[in-house]
């Protein structure tokens, strides 16, 4: 619980730290127009301190450690490419539960039926787990192997989809 004294804190912490930044980012934005201004006879200061505004601006919409353009991208990007392994993880220990846990491999036809992707598709996403060292692939590329880490992974994957599966029909009423 945070008190309104704590709270009023940390909005004007947050306030002085955005001041801060915003008198840091004036300041250099002046200093790139006022040195434009000056590599060329009578040129302008003013139009130039608008430009490099202009540029600080353009760098904090793409480069923002949060909110950032490029960032976003790149969160978008590794989430997506988590819920993928996630989902091959998944998919492999379904495989082995049909056969009641017997042999330790999946074949990467069993896991492309399973996805219903093609082959080639189920090669490069147990590459992606190689990768990671979730799991091995068998000398001829055809048995994907769940290291223990990975086994972990996708028992932990399994149990989480199964409980929220549960609450959803026992306690969310949803079908």
């Amino acid at each position: 619980l945070i008190t309104p004294a704590a709270a009023a804190y940390l909005l004007t912490d947050r306030m002085h730290r955005m001041l801060f930044l915003a008198a840091i980012f004036g300041m250099f934005a002046g200093a790139i127009g006022a040195f434009a201004s000056f590599l060329g006879p009578s040129l302008p200061t003013g139009p130039f301190m608008v430009l490099g505004a202009s540029l600080v601006f353009g760098l904090a919409f793409l480069f923002g450690p949060k909110h950032g353009v490029v960032m976003r991208w790149w969160n978008h990007r590794s989430r997506a490419q988590r819920i993928q392994n996630e989902n091959t993880l998944k998919s492999i220990y379904h495989v082995l539960e049909g056969r009641q846990f017997h042999g330790e491999g999946v074949s990467l036809r069993e896991l492309a039926e399973r996805r219903r992707e093609t082959i080639d598709e189920a090669k490069r996403q147990a590459g992606s787990l190689r990768r990671r060292n979730l799991a091995t692939l068998h000398e001829d590329g055809n048995l994907i192997y769940v290291t223990p880490s990975g086994w972990q992974r996708a028992c932990t994957i399994v149990r989480n989809h199964r409980l929220w599966e549960l609450y959803l029909t026992n306690e969310a009423a949803v079908a």
